[in-house]
């Protein structure tokens, strides 16, 4: 399937995909107030995960890797191999506001936003590395 044929679905994308970011604007609420939060870091996993698929099918690579940096985030978070920190927090709530402004830019333009810099702070801040292909 080349881009074109993709395009029809790309109203259903940022649909879903704002979804997605929505989920993820609740869940880190609750993170906030509770890093423990299983329920919260469970939500926060699939959201990223399937905020990746999905970008990731679309041909939208600069979001597919951010939402596969926070997928391993929340991975780590879920199986424990990772601690949460308000530090981490603050820098999540940023990468998750730049993907909704991405999402947006999408719909507007058909065009990621640049999204290199929260990437390299969260993979600084975590030690959480991407491999460099998906």
């Amino acid at each position: 399937m080349d881009n074109s044929d993709l395009s029809a679905f790309k109203a259903l994308f940022v649909e879903t995909a704002r979804k997605q970011i929505a989920e993820m604007q609740t869940f880190l609420r609750e993170l906030s107030a509770n890093t423990n939060d299983r329920n919260a870091v469970n939500h926060m996993y699939i959201a990223a995960h399937s905020l990746r698929g999905e970008s990731l099918a679309m041909g939208y690579f600069t979001n597919g890797s951010l939402a596969h940096l926070l997928e391993k985030i929340f991975q780590g978070a879920k199986d424990k191999s990772f601690t949460l920190t308000p530090a981490i927090l603050t820098e999540v709530s940023t990468a998750v506001q730049k993907l909704s402004e991405s999402i947006d830019s999408i719909e507007r333009e058909d065009k990621e936003c640049a999204l290199n810099d929260e990437r390299m702070a969260l993979e600084k801040l975590t030690g959480i590395m991407l491999e460099q292909s998906l």
